[in-house]
């Protein structure tokens, strides 16, 4: 669902290379500390497309730190959860200026939420539909 926009923000700018077997598994044992397991659709997209990127203010989250990367997914989801507990319940994929592109543990769906009160702005099934709007916003 989100191929055709991402897509088009590759005509636009050159984006990292997929992540690898060893930054996959790099994220799989990471995310032990956050006690949650890493969505699938969110390892498909990070091996087969992108490892993280930040384009037009969208800031994707990368597999690991350790290459040059606009942020790993564990160290902000660690740094989320310090700072409000809310953020115990999600997994953050992205985020922009005004969102964060989540998926709810408690409620087992995706959801944008607005950054400041953390409300609901929108809900979806799938990782797919989350990505397709996250990329859509920029656009």
């Amino acid at each position: 669902m989100y191929e055709n926009s991402l897509k088009e923000i590759e005509s636009r700018a050159a984006l990292p290379a997929p992540a690898s077997d060893a930054q996959i598994r790099h994220l799989k044992n990471a995310a032990l500390k956050l006690d949650a397991e890493i969505p699938q659709a969110f390892q498909d997209f990070l091996q087969n497309h992108h490892n993280g990127f930040n384009w037009n203010g969208l800031f994707v989250y990368a597999a690991d730190g350790e290459t040059p990367r606009p942020y790993d997914f564990v160290f902000e989801n660690e740094g989320l959860r310090h700072d409000d507990d809310r953020f115990n319940d999600l997994l953050v994929f992205a985020d922009d200026d005004m969102s964060y592109y989540v998926y709810s543990i408690s409620a087992n769906e995706f959801q944008v939420l607005d950054k400041v009160p953390l409300d609901v702005m929108d809900s979806f099934s799938t990782f797919d539909e989350l990505f397709n709007e996250a990329f859509q916003s920029r656009l």
